[in-house]
């Protein structure tokens, strides 16, 4: 038997590659999404126990959305559980939240020209 932490099949609902091996009412293809909370409990169950944390901007397959509930699959590690589908977005969706920086500098020195020169200098002198 494989491990129900990584088979993305809850009964209800089964990936595809799976219709051979687990018995569910319906296999599908399941759906690209993101995390798009900073931290999100990976659920056995919904309101169960944590098995796994995802973080902002991981990717999962969508299986299932029931009463609120995502059943997903991680990306990065292979687990599924469920996440509330207010802490998942589309992954071609470009609404992830950021901070304002950027990763290179931008910084705008004004150019120096012979004017500003000549009141530096003035100033120097008349100090």
């Amino acid at each position: 038997m494989s491990d129900p932490r990584l088979t993305p099949a809850n009964g209800r609902v089964a990936a595809v590659h799976l219709r051979d091996r687990v018995k569910a009412d319906i296999y599908v293809d399941g759906t690209p999404m993101r995390v798009c909370v900073p931290l999100a409990d990976l659920l056995c169950a919904p309101l169960g126990a944590r098995d796994r944390q995802l973080l902002l901007g991981e990717d999962v397959t969508c299986y299932e959305q029931h009463d609120g509930w995502a059943f997903v699959q991680s990306a990065k590690d292979g687990y599924v559980g469920y996440l509330p589908v207010t802490e998942l977005t589309p992954q071609d969706a470009d609404d992830t939240p950021t901070t304002g920086l950027s990763r290179a500098p931008h910084m705008s020195i004004p150019k120096r020209t012979s004017k500003h020169m000549n009141l530096a200098a003035s100033a120097m002198a008349a100090g």
